[in-house]
């Protein structure tokens, strides 16, 4: 057993990370299915469109605890966000990014040196705690606000952003996409997974960047019914691009295909 533990070790990694991004997405899907089913049911209807409840963000669908979509989000995303944390695969998976074992580069914190934090503890933490967040510190719709459950949106809208932000961030830096550059480069460029890991970044990147736009408008003006719409897809694809650059990177990892009976890779392993 304590030969294989080092394998062990690994193997944990790989199928935590699966299956967080199995979760995550399911949590994403499912939670839109109550939505969609009110519309064929006639609920939502292009006759009384204005009068509907048509979220522009997933954080408003959710926004009410006792909504089924509520319960679906909250139970699949804090399972997937816990999944994703105890994979520990930005320091697992050789792919992932650069590791400070391997000379890996840090975050640049200014002046104050006290403070070193690289990416990979960047890219282990900052993402899926934003998730944990966002899936326990439900927003509230507009109407409902007061000093209140502002605080309340301000703190689910910060950890949203610390989500998609540090993911994105992490990602340009893996893939030393300007203004980021990676000294120690875990993945090399013009092969297949640097192309669908770059097509899943900017999946996530544009639609993210233009749901941030529509959401800054909407605070000096109200969004139209379609725009809503829109606005809900644009992040939902996001959501879902991100959880797929997870996933194109366990299916690309060394060490999901490592041979347990070979003992010459677990000597390189142990060593």
């Amino acid at each position: 057993q304590l030969q294989h533990a080092s394998r062990h070790y690994i193997d944990q990694s790989v199928s935590y990370l699966l299956l967080g991004v199995i979760l995550g997405a399911l949590g994403f899907i499912i939670a839109v299915i109550p939505l969609m089913l009110r519309g064929f049911s006639g609920t939502i209807g292009t006759s009384k469109l204005e009068n509907s409840f048509l979220p522009a963000t997933v954080s408003e669908l959710v926004s009410k605890w006792e909504s089924v979509e509520a319960r679906i989000f909250f139970g699949f995303e804090l399972l997937a966000a816990f999944c994703i944390l105890l994979s520990w695969y930005p320091f697992k998976l050789r792919n992932a990014g650069c590791i400070p074992a391997e000379g890996g580069c840090y975050l640049p914190v200014g002046p104050c040196t006290c403070i070193n934090l690289s990416w990979a503890n960047a890219r282990q933490f900052f993402p899926p705690v934003g998730l944990v967040l966002v899936a326990c510190v439900p927003s509230v719709q507009e109407n409902d606000w007061d000093c209140e459950k502002l605080v309340l949106v301000v703190v689910h809208c910060v950890s949203a952003m610390l989500m998609f932000m540090s993911f994105l961030c992490a990602e340009a830096h893996a893939l030393s996409l300007y203004p980021f550059h990676c000294a120690v480069q875990s993945i090399q460029a013009g092969t297949f997974q640097y192309k669908m890991r770059y097509l899943t970044w900017h999946l996530a990147f544009w639609p993210y960047l233009l749901f941030c736009l529509i959401q800054a408008y909407d605070l000096f003006s109200s969004l139209h019914p379609y725009v809503k719409i829109i606005s809900f897809v644009l992040e939902v694809d996001a959501g879902l691009a991100m959880l797929s650059n997870h996933y194109v990177i366990w299916y690309f990892a060394p060490e999901r295909n490592w041979n347990p009976t070979s003992s010459i890779e677990m000597q390189n392993l142990d060593a």
